[in-house]
């Protein structure tokens, strides 16, 4: 072959000008005859050694059978050949070789299923990675272990091979069959995959073939399958097998979708009670259903049995007692509030208070949590702005004391505990503790102290509008905006009121009252 490619071998010299003559295009056609006579080509012999060379290109991948004679020579017995899908494409090249090497095995599982050949590929990794000798790394990718999984049906023993040495298989790989499908499964496979799913099922594969030739759709689905696929259908109910041509096939006159059998609509009931055994639920029945049959509507059918079956909604989890339900607000501030513990944080516990009418949060920092501690600041609040009626708290030990309820019993406040593990119940207080927390783990960033960015932050949300009470809690607690750095911006109306007379500053006052919501100022 390397005389008859002569011509065509001088083309590739350096510095020869491309000119493709007569010569070449006869050695061009005698090339083809003679890889396609009979001393290249060679039957199958069942008790001669097999050998199968697979590589991979950017584009395709390339698999040849190979058979070695008594003179030692190798012949090709079948050779196979795609291009890479789109996603196949993106793989690395590891991945590539490997997708060779299943492509190569389950498209020659005639040939190979149940006998020892040997695997030839020039890439050096994959030779450790399925050799026998070493099992599948716990460091190869998901990938790479699946494929593993799959070749361990068969009986190999994996070579490594040059580029050079590994031609055949290197040529398809690099000129390959237009094809879109992933993988072709070959006939014994799917046979075999038949004879298992037939002692599974309920019913046997007869009877669905059977009832394949009386049903209506699938008749004419079946006849797609073996006859060819129109280009596009106008039957709604043929579009979801359209969409799914590529996978379909028939084996012993039944239809099979991937590795599911598909169902007449005659038979579909007595599958659907066979999986529905047992009561696993919608969502079990579902997975059970998907390994094994498909047609059009499953899952709404899975769903109407269930909805069906008197076991099963008589069983059915009950609906929640009552619905959740806010506590009700308050009609003035510091009647209620809501009390819990943020930390420790950088061993540091932060005492956070929050009123329920007004959104007012207090936060007092804290080196221990005993109940004299938390008496002792909640007294110096009491003092400023008065006993509340209501405290609302968790079930920690400070709260639970004796001592914390001798102390609101004596001051003729209601102490509220909430239910034990509902934290929600105090919803007001842990919201209010996971923004403190932010708030903190902010300061640490900035490297600012604590105390100094807690009064920072609780100034601006004292004087920002809140979003459930439509004011700002500054206003909702004493009926005024807190003053600050951004109010020396306006003019001073009590300045200019100042510099006027009596009658004028008397008009000026009711311009103020207006402005600061209904707070009096008298001159």
């Amino acid at each position: 072959m390397s005389d008859i490619l002569n011509p065509m071998y001088n083309l590739l010299k350096k510095n020869v000008k491309w000119n493709w003559d007569e010569k070449c295009m006869n050695a061009f056609i005698k090339i083809k005859k003679v890889l396609s006579s009979s001393p290249v080509l060679a039957h199958y012999d069942p008790n001669l050694p097999l050998i199968l060379a697979v590589d991979s290109s950017p584009y395709g991948l390339g698999a040849v059978l190979l058979q070695r004679g008594a003179d030692g020579a190798e012949r090709p017995v079948c050779c196979a050949s795609r291009t890479l899908a789109p996603a196949e494409r993106n793989y690395a090249q590891i991945d590539k070789e490997a997708l060779a090497i299943v492509f190569g095995v389950t498209k020659h599982h005639q040939y190979l299923y149940g006998r020892h050949f040997i695997l030839r590929s020039d890439h050096r990794a994959l030779s450790y990675i399925f050799g026998k000798n070493r099992g599948i790394p716990l460091t190869a990718a998901s990938r790479l272990q699946r494929y593993a999984v799959k070749l361990c049906a068969y009986d190999f023993e994996i070579e490594f091979v040059r580029s050079i040495e590994n031609c055949q298989a290197d040529a398809l790989s690099r000129l390959p069959l237009s094809s879109t499908s992933g993988r072709v499964k070959s006939e014994t496979e799917r046979c075999s995959y038949l004879n298992f799913i037939r002692e599974n099922f309920p019913v046997s594969f007869k009877e669905i073939k059977t009832e394949i030739a009386k049903d209506p759709l699938l008749s004419r689905i079946y006849g797609y399958v073996m006859f060819g696929w129109p280009t596009k259908v106008t039957s709604e109910l043929e579009k979801p097998y359209f969409n799914r041509k590529d996978n379909l096939y028939i084996d012993q006159g039944c239809l099979i979708w991937g590795y599911r059998m598909i169902i007449p609509k005659k038979l579909r009931q007595m599958v659907l009670k066979e999986i529905h055994d047992g009561h696993p639920g919608i969502v079990k029945i579902k997975q059970i259903a998907r390994n094994y049959v498909y047609w059009d509507g499953l899952d709404a059918d899975i769903e109407r049995v269930s909805a069906q079956c008197t076991a099963c909604v008589s069983q059915r989890p009950a609906p929640p007692a009552a619905p959740l339900h806010s506590w009700p607000w308050p009609a003035e501030p510091w009647s209620r509030l809501n009390i819990d513990f943020l930390g420790p944080l950088n061993n540091t516990y932060y005492l956070v208070i929050v009123d329920a009418h007004s959104k007012w949060i207090e936060v007092e920092k804290l080196q221990t949590i005993s109940a004299a501690v938390v008496i002792g600041r909640l007294r110096q609040l009491f003092a400023r702005f008065g006993l509340p009626k209501i405290i609302q708290s968790d079930n920690g030990p400070p709260m639970s004391s004796a001592e914390f309820g001798l102390y609101l019993k004596q001051n003729g406040i209601k102490h509220n505990l909430i239910a034990p593990y509902h934290p929600s119940s105090n919803g007001a207080a842990e919201n209010s503790v996971r923004t403190i927390k932010r708030v903190l783990k902010k300061a640490v960033v900035e490297k600012m102290d604590d105390l100094t960015a807690l009064s920072r932050f609780l100034f601006t949300y004292r004087n920002t509008e809140h979003s459930t009470t439509g004011r700002e809690p500054a206003v909702a607690m004493f009926g005024r905006r807190l003053r600050g750095r951004l109010d020396l911006l306006r003019p001073n109306a009590a300045e200019r009121c100042a510099r006027r007379g009596p009658a004028t500053r008397c008009s000026y006052g009711i311009m103020l009252e207006i402005v600061l919501n209904g707070r009096r100022v008298k001159y």
